[in-house]
């Protein structure tokens, strides 16, 4: 049995992430997308880029924005397989997963879940999903639970497509990711397409490359190119993500809060939209039927943790770091004397 109070904290954990820390991930890359629009009404490729800002032109601005981007919606797709993971696993503590070594690195866990999609099988994507399987309903008949099966079936199948074109996005842009996010920013950022790039010159406005090889600093680049239907593609991405996550995190703290083995599909959550109207309405009374036979304990998991507190020095002595470095130095010198 997993211990209570750690129980308490992944279900408290999952309801912050859901309420709150989604929709802030979600801010900042709409924050992105908003501010490239913004970029985009005074870009015209015709005409001298206007004044430089940041020493970066528009078009340098534009990709660094578009390089944010995809950045953080990177973040969300760790999240989504940091708690897929945990959900196929029928273990919601994905806290676990964070800081493993090795083979069991947290790295090394999202790049095999994205590898792994098109291997799946449908009782895994059914525990992702969070759902009950139906021939464990005791009030249901077999013409309900074989409607139920129908239902999560073509549920699954929508999955799957989310699944695997978030791998498509992750494999599209792991190596740019990394080197976003750690040292020295080895990207170039608004360049030209070549006259002789017949993938890229009829269908893009300019182009970013990263230094992406392991090995040898010219060996490989990895090319994001710009245009206003890139950023489209994004926009949409992002509400698939949120969509998606959101369903599974609310049918997993269901299970969860009620002690469940699994819950019925929700006929108004994002996969309903595919059912007909009459799926939908059978669904629906079924939902609400089994909503009302299962009830949610109340429980003060928060209350139970006696966490120590780290607190950065950063902020420990903010009123020293809150100056210049300059600043700094001249107050240590002028100590001297």
């Amino acid at each position: 049995m997993p211990d209570l109070n750690d129980e308490h904290l992944a279900l408290y954990f999952l309801q912050e992430y859901h309420r709150h820390g989604m929709p802030a991930r979600v801010g900042i890359v709409k924050f992105f997308i908003e501010q490239i629009e913004q970029n985009l009404k005074t870009y015209n490729p015709n005409l001298p880029d206007p004044e430089e800002k940041f020493n970066l032109n528009n078009k340098q601005r534009l990709a660094s924005l578009q390089i944010g981007t995809i950045a953080h919606l990177m973040l969300i797709i760790e999240d989504v397989a940091a708690l897929f993971t945990a959900f196929k696993n029928n273990d919601p503590n994905y806290y676990k997963l964070l800081d493993r070594k090795g083979e069991d690195d947290l790295g090394n866990i999202i790049g095999k879940f994205y590898l792994g999609v098109d291997k799946f099988e449908d009782e895994e994507i059914q525990e992702i999903l969070g759902y009950v399987d139906p021939k464990n309903l005791k009030n249901s008949d077999e013409s309900e639970k074989d409607f139920l099966r129908f239902i999560i079936k073509k549920n699954i199948q929508t999955m799957r497509y989310f699944l695997t074109k978030s791998s498509v996005f992750w494999s599209s842009h792991i190596t740019i990711f990394r080197r976003y996010k750690h040292a020295v920013f080895p990207i170039v950022m608004g360049l030209p397409i070549p006259e002789n790039d017949d993938v890229l010159k009829n269908n893009f406005d300019f182009t970013t490359f990263a230094l992406t090889s392991k090995e040898e600093i010219a060996e490989e680049v990895t090319v994001i190119p710009f245009s206003k239907k890139a950023i489209d593609s994004y926009q949409a991405f992002m509400q698939d993500l949120f969509l998606m996550l959101y369903h599974v995190l609310e049918n997993n703290l269901m299970k969860i809060e009620r002690k469940l083995e699994g819950v019925i599909p929700n006929p108004n959550d994002t996969l309903g939209k595919r059912l007909t109207k009459k799926e939908r309405k059978r669904l629906g009374k079924i939902y609400d039927d089994f909503q009302k036979s299962t009830i949610p304990e109340t429980l003060a998991f928060h209350a139970q943790a006696k966490p120590q507190g780290v607190y950065p020095t950063w902020y420990v002595h903010l009123d020293t770091y809150e100056k210049s470095s300059i600043d700094l130095a001249i107050e240590k010198e002028a100590r001297k004397y």
